[in-house]
């Protein structure tokens, strides 16, 4: 058997709600390392799902009030009405960036593997989603430019961490 944790942001602008465990540093790989270890004595696998929340946000506090979320569009999000903006090309790069770290520490902590979480409107599921990404450069348009981002993040992390470490998507 295995454990999938749950939402874990590789970056502090992908959090979804204050105080979620993130593995945005390498100061988190401690924390992480503690976790698998404990898990790990019953004879159990520990997958954490690597995640960013793009414009979708469960709280509309300070945090997510004061700053535009990034995702694949510039329109608001319709659950909350928080602001967004559309990444830039550097930022859609430095967001894959973000993923590959995560899942590289996610190894160093001595973890079983990464799930990213590309589904319930998260990130993700913004740039997949036709009726959300209004994109027209390399990330946008056609299904094949809307998955970009998400093959583009698995690549990433398959360079950063081999084939051997598990990876799997969520996906709705």
């Amino acid at each position: 058997g295995a454990i999938i944790s749950s939402f874990v942001p590789v970056h502090l602008e992908g959090r979804i709600l204050p105080n979620y465990a993130m593995i945005d540093n390498d100061d988190k790989i401690p924390f992480w390392r503690a976790v698998g270890k404990k898990i790990h004595e019953y004879d159990c696998k520990y997958i954490i799902q690597l995640s960013h929340s793009g414009r979708q946000r469960d709280v509309p506090g300070i945090e997510n009030v004061m700053n535009r979320a990034l995702s694949s569009t510039n329109h608001m999000d319709t659950f909350h009405g928080l602001l967004c903006q559309a990444m830039t090309p550097a930022e859609v790069k430095q967001t894959i960036r973000y993923f590959a770290d995560g899942a590289r520490r996610a190894r160093e902590a001595g973890l079983d593997g990464v799930e990213l979480h590309a589904s319930h409107g998260y990130l993700f599921t913004q740039f997949l989603s036709s009726a959300i990404n209004d994109r027209k450069d390399e990330y946008g348009g056609s299904l094949e430019n809307r998955a970009r981002f998400l093959l583009d993040v698995m690549a990433a992390i398959r360079k950063e961490v081999g084939n051997d470490f598990h990876l799997q998507v969520k996906i709705n």
